[in-house]
């Protein structure tokens, strides 16, 4: 009462921890929304104008759930048993969201590039076993880069764990986690899904006129 008649404008309120952990959770909602909105469509057109295709689009952007979907799968039960950075998630989607754009330009201009000798060679592109091989090299031919790149980033970004400092090493191994499941999904979902929808990429007509 004193207070509030000493200083008239300020409003005194009571709180307690689960109230700070809902605005908490929903500053973090929040911030994600953002950066989604704000990185992925700028991604996107940076790797539409890369590849000149509009259909190969399809590719990256459910990649880019499914590994931020597989990498908090794996956090999840981590946060249950220790304490994690409350900016864990607002990093590691902006880290997900890069290296996914970025391995989807590796792999899907290797495999313009193989449509390309594939023609060139008189292939029959409707031929199963010709689609197969043409997915099949594109992957090996892209999963060096690939591999070296996502370790890279994982052993350097997983060095953050030494850190004496909770909020930043656990940033860390979460940023390490993802681009772990960034790998995954890049050799594994995204040829996937140009080996079953093969024509509708291959005949793109953008890609016919280059």
């Amino acid at each position: 009462n004193n207070l509030t008649k000493k200083f008239p404008n300020i409003v005194v309120k009571s709180t307690s921890v689960e109230q700070v952990f809902d605005d908490l959770k929903n500053g973090l909602l929040g911030d994600l929304l953002v950066i989604d909105a704000i990185a992925i469509p700028l991604a996107t057109a940076a790797l539409a104008l890369c590849l000149r295709s509009t259909r190969m689009l399809l590719i990256p952007l459910p990649a880019v759930v499914l590994s931020i979907t597989l990498t908090f799968s794996f956090l999840f039960p981590i946060a249950q048993a220790t304490s994690v950075s409350s900016f864990a998630p607002e990093f590691v989607t902006g880290c997900l969201i890069a290296l996914n754009i970025d391995y989807s330009l590796f792999l899907l201009s290797r495999f313009k590039e193989r449509i390309a000798i594939s023609k060139l060679a008189g292939l029959n592109l409707r031929d199963h076993a010709v689609q197969a091989k043409i997915v099949w090299d594109t992957t090996v031919l892209t999963s060096h880069n690939i591999l070296v790149s996502g370790v890279t980033v994982a052993i350097a970004l997983g060095m953050l764990l030494i850190v004496p400092i909770a909020t930043v090493a656990t940033i860390g191994g979460a940023y390490s986690l993802g681009a772990i499941c960034t790998i995954i999904i890049a050799l594994t979902f995204q040829p996937a899904l140009l080996l079953v929808n093969f024509e509708f990429f291959c005949h793109d007509p953008l890609i016919a006129a280059l």
